[in-house]
């Protein structure tokens, strides 16, 4: 430690030289410059360069403790500072090198722990500072912003700010990018919660001379004291926490940054303490540039909340124009997520809900055929983005499920109230609702219970008629499906090759939109009739196997009377994967059957595997055991079950036993395969939109956050459609690391980024899907196509994942007898319907597992309790 080396590793803040100046991060520099300027900077600390965090890192990765001579040195540095000997509390800011660029602003990058105070709480800030940064909580938000480099660290240490509210100003409007308005962001207590988003406080739109243009006064739940989190007190929960004339003060202040700044708008927060004649002292604790993202976690999520508030006021406006009233509703993830990943691009989305949710879209037109009752209620509001992720409206889903005949008002506050009573006691009956929730045929003494006998004798006819038809449906749709329109669905798709490299033109445009519609009026409709019939089918199944076999045993035997489908090309594609892995299959073969797929199928914006053949080699190399003679135990399984459970029961009972088995595992099949036929026009709408984006020389992949609804925009206004892709791709950046709860009523949108992981939990709650208990090593995978996660499975590990969709069969296929967890999903997911075939443990819809379990750690799945046990 000699020379200049000795000299860069900690110095006091106010004695920095130019040279040191010149290698330490923005977030430092900046506030050194305003100091020297004058301005109010809390500059009684120490900066901890990046040589002493260097050495930090490699102890720490070495499995030891802060190296003695580096603890000698910081905690000489804290006691020149006199913190400890005055009581002083203190922030330990980290700095990263590579933060605040021109598109990035690296925003929660860096740990900052706060209110520190004595020795060792400080020798404990700066080993979170370094290992909360360097953990890899970033890795994804590098790869989307394309920043490369080495991460360096630099510490500030210095006193805390005296406060009693605290501000985050923006001196440019991040929400619109107007130079002239300023924004205000402020609240009673510290400013932890409002720079986290946690809070939003307060929000205040200026001009730039002070006139307030708009105030927003929240509700604030929670303020931070110098010691800890507390509730907002009572007298302060309401109360503005600024007055006119400290906003002009707030201004005025920011304005002279930003003129230290070279006039680059900025985003400052500032600690305010002030006294009973309202005099406000502001102490600057940090200021950035503003960013073309991530200016604001607070702010991002206000405008999130916003927008969702504003989407349910809208939507209950429109039923209640229809005469439909709503009393209330509950955004799900159902299984929309499973469906179309947890973040879809605003192409992926829009394709969806165009293709299935509103309008004439497939789930009305289907279910329509088959006797429900859907009317102008599904012209919208059946799927919402919050947060840039999808979410259903319970109250929407369960009309669906309204036959012809039912009083919409009897069936709205009979049936669908009891559903929201039943979520609101266990928010899991959200999930699959379908099969969990719904009675879909219920009895004459539950209608007499809801609607009294008269109406209960007339509604059970209703349904008796439903159900008869149902059974008709079951008869013959299977045989319509491969014999007419499965042909249909091969001669169109056969047709619609020929304009894979159309030029951009209007015949392009109509060819895309002859796609849309196609998979809108024809094949989803098929998918919609035969899940609908699975989903019907198993829900039926279940109820007599759990009247008559109770508990565990009734579950152990749904699994094995559903598992062993025949036909089902999810399964199908792990046999043909090990035939290639084995060499007696080619990979061009497999290309041909199964190229059209690819992870997280209905993001349209993934790759599919004939883009990138080598994924395919890698899948298979990782498949375990023999996928088709699991297939053969499976299917052995289920016929000892079925007359098993056919043994027990008679006549009539048997019979429809008998019945449903056959419907649910013909249909759970058969969805699988309508689902495999209908990606081939996906895979061909994303090629020519590949194509489209080529031509109009666009940044690749922003041709995705367009709606199809738009598709015309690209001949008639490209440079509209471009600039209306860049911003949605923004917004959908500073979304992706938003919390949105998996399930939450329409008054709770204020939880709407509120992190609710809970910590050193050892126990996990969630759906259990198959009777199987596993235990081994967790790996956590959150995008399939991170090879480095692949490559850590192994035979016996446990698979820990957000969602699965049926391109995953082949990854969950490599845990061999392991288990597999997922944060979203339920009994008829793909990845439990992959799970049962496979034989292995399963737990899904588990809250935050890949935030609470980390790769390594030894976990128990226990299918039967839907239990999920740490125990490392």
């Amino acid at each position: 430690m000699k020379g200049s080396a000795a000299k860069n590793r900690i110095v006091s803040f106010t004695s920095l030289t130019a040279e040191q100046l010149a290698v330490l991060p923005g977030k430092i520099t900046r506030l050194y410059h305003n100091w020297r300027q004058g301005l109010p900077v809390p500059s009684r600390g120490f900066v901890v360069f990046q040589a002493v965090v260097k050495d930090i890192v490699e102890s720490l990765h070495e499995g030891n403790r802060l190296p003695g001579y580096t603890r000698r040195e910081l905690l000489s540095a804290y006691r020149r500072g006199g913190f400890e000997h005055d009581g002083m509390r203190v922030a330990v800011r980290g700095a990263l090198s590579v933060e605040d660029q021109a598109n990035a602003s690296w925003a929660g990058g860096s740990e900052s722990p706060t209110n520190v105070l004595g020795k060792k709480a400080f020798l404990e800030a700066i080993v979170t500072c370094i290992t909360e940064t360097f953990n890899g909580k970033m890795d994804g938000y590098r790869i989307r912003m394309g920043i490369e480099g080495e991460l360096k660290l630099s510490i500030l240490v210095h006193q805390m700010a005296v406060c009693d509210r605290f501000a985050v100003v923006f001196t440019r409007n991040p929400m619109n990018g107007s130079p002239d308005e300023i924004v205000i962001q402020s609240t009673f207590g510290g400013g932890q919660l409002l720079t986290a988003g946690r809070e939003t406080g307060d929000i205040f739109i200026l001009d730039r001379n002070g006139r307030i243009l708009s105030e927003t006064i929240t509700t604030k739940a929670l303020m931070v004291t110098d010691e800890k989190v507390v509730p907002m007190p009572s007298q302060l929960k309401d109360k503005r926490s600024l007055e006119p004339s400290q906003l002009l003060n707030l201004v005025k202040f920011v304005l002279t940054i930003e003129a230290i700044e070279n006039g680059v708008p900025q985003d400052c927060e500032i600690a305010l303490a002030v006294d009973n004649s309202g005099r406000m002292d502001k102490s600057l604790v940090q200021n950035r540039p503003i960013t073309a993202v991530g200016d604001s976690p607070g702010l991002i999520r206000y405008q999130a909340i916003k927008s969702a508030k504003a989407a349910v006021a809208a939507e209950r406006s429109r039923l209640e124009n229809l005469g439909v009233t709503v009393p209330i509703d509950v955004l799900s993830d159902q299984n929309v997520a499973e469906l179309l990943t947890q973040h879809p691009t605003p192409f992926s989305f829009g394709l969806f809900t165009y293709i299935f949710a509103h309008g004439d879209g497939a789930i009305r037109t289907g279910r329509n055929l088959m006797g429900y009752s859907i009317g102008e209620e599904l012209d919208a509001g059946f799927f919402e983005l919050i947060g840039s992720q999808p979410r259903c409206s319970i109250f929407h889903d369960a009309l669906t499920y309204r036959i012809s005949g039912i009083s919409p008002i009897d069936y709205l506050q009979g049936m669908v109230r009891s559903y929201f009573d039943a979520i609101q006691a266990d928010e899991r009956f959200a999930n699959y609702p379908e099969v969990s929730l719904y009675d879909q045929n219920p009895s004459l003494e539950r209608l007499t219970e809801l609607y009294g006998r008269e109406k209960a004798e007339v509604y059970k006819q209703c349904y008796d008629r439903f159900f008869t038809g149902i059974r008709q449906w079951e008869r013959t749709f299977a045989d319509a499906y491969l014999s007419v329109h499965e042909p249909i669905v091969a001669e169109f798709v056969n047709q619609q090759r020929r304009f894979a490299q159309l030029p951009l033109s209007s015949e392009l445009i109509e060819s895309l939109q002859e796609k849309f519609d196609f998979l809108r009026t024809k094949v989803c409709v098929w998918f919609v009739i035969v899940a609908r019939l699975g989903f019907f089918a198993y829900a039926r199944l279940r109820k007599t196997l759990e009247t008559h076999f109770n508990g565990a045993g009734g579950q152990q035997l749904l699994d094995y009377l559903t598992s062993g489908l025949q036909n089902d090309p999810t399964i199908e594609f792990n046999v043909r994967l090990d035939q290639l892995n084995n060499g007696t299959v080619t990979q061009a073969s497999v290309l041909a059957e199964f190229g059209h797929l690819g992870f997280n199928e209905l993001e349209i914006s993934g790759p599919r595997y004939h883009e990138h053949p080598e994924m395919m080699d890698q899948l298979a190399i990782g498949i375990k055991g023999d996928p088709k003679a699991e297939l053969q135990r499976r299917l052995q399984e289920y016929r000892t079950a079925q007359q098993y459970v056919s043994a027990g029961l008679t006549g009539d009972k048997r019979k429809e036993f008998e019945r449903d088995v056959d419907s649910a595992r013909t249909y759970l099949a058969l969805r699988e395969r309508v689902k495999f036929n209908y990606l081939r026009v996906y895979d061909l709408v994303r090629s020519q939109l590949l194509s489209v984006e080529a031509q109009l020389k666009w940044p690749p992949g922003h041709i995705f956050f367009l709606d199809p609804r738009e598709i015309r925009m690209l001949i008639d206004a490209p440079n509209d459609a471009l600039k209306l892709a860049i911003q949605r791709k923004e917004r959908h950046d500073q979304e992706f690391k938003m919390e949105v709860p998996q399930v939450m009523f329409v008054d709770q949108l204020s939880k709407i980024g509120l992190v609710d992981t809970p910590k050193g939990a050892s126990e996990l709650l969630g759906i259990g899907v198959t009777s199987f208990v596993a235990e081994g090593p967790a790996v956590v995978i959150l995008d399939p196509n991170d090879h480095h996660a692949l490559e850590l499975m192994s035979d016996g590990c446990v698979l820990v994942a957000h969602t699965t969709d049926p391109t995953w069969a082949p990854i969950i296929g490599a845990v061999g007898n392991g288990g597999l967890v997922t944060e979203v999903g339920g009994p008829l997911a793909h990845g439990a319907i992959t799970a049962r075939e496979l034989g292995i443990a399963a737990v899904l819809n588990v809250k935050h597992a890949t935030k609470v379990i980390k790769t390594g750690q030894r976990v128990r799945v226990d299918g039967p309790a839907g239990k999920i046990y740490i125990l490392d």
